[in-house]
């Protein structure tokens, strides 16, 4: 399943934790971060990072999943505080303009 592919039709479709980070509800998705979030570790369960997910947002500093296969397009775009990330080998698709912006 590709970011792009990803429809919610309904709120009972996502679960949000207490960050207020949505995912779909099975956790393999994380869907969206709200834009003040510094830092953040991604549930162990995710295995795409959706589309415009941190798009724009404040983040520094994130922990992703050793399992976690596909960053979306733009994932990060405008992250321009991002100072620590940790790619694992297991990322097989990593999206047009997804860490563009930042520095």
């Amino acid at each position: 399943m590709e970011p792009a592919d990803i429809t919610i039709n309904d709120q009972d479709d996502v679960w949000t934790d207490s960050f207020g980070v949505k995912y779909t509800k099975d956790k393999r998705c994380l869907l969206q971060a709200p834009m003040e979030l510094k830092k953040y570790c991604v549930h162990k369960d995710t295995k795409i990072i959706s589309n415009k997910a941190f798009y724009i947002s404040k983040i520094e500093s994130i922990v992703l999943p050793k399992d976690l296969i596909c960053i979306g397009d733009a994932a990060f775009c405008g992250c321009i505080n991002l100072k620590e990330i940790g790619l694992s080998n297991s990322i097989t698709e990593i999206g047009e303009s997804a860490f563009s912006g930042c520095i």
